[in-house]
């Protein structure tokens, strides 16, 4: 039987119910890509921004907002400041 983590879990609900351009899963402080393509420059962006903040675990997804632009999203457990260090990154990689 496969047993599944609670991130990963909430990153399959996220996935099914967002229909998201990409997901980064930020796990024991290490940034990987859980579905999707997200910029080279970003993820590397993220991993400092991760590193920085000294961030354990959550995710960082893209879906699209409500006229079709991509919107920078997260988990609960990442803090509304990181968060917009995430979106600063992402406006200069996108």
């Amino acid at each position: 039987m496969v047993s599944l983590s609670a991130l990963n879990l909430r990153i399959l609900i996220c996935r099914l119910f967002n229909k998201p351009l990409f997901i980064l899963k930020v796990e024991n402080g290490i940034v990987t890509k859980a579905f999707g393509f997200a910029k080279p420059g970003f993820i590397l962006d993220c991993i400092e921004i991760v590193k920085l903040n000294n961030f354990r675990s959550g995710f960082i997804y893209a879906a699209n907002g409500k006229f079709g632009k991509p919107v920078l999203r997260s988990s609960k457990e990442v803090p509304g400041d990181m968060l917009q260090q995430l979106r600063n990154a992402w406006g200069i990689n996108s």
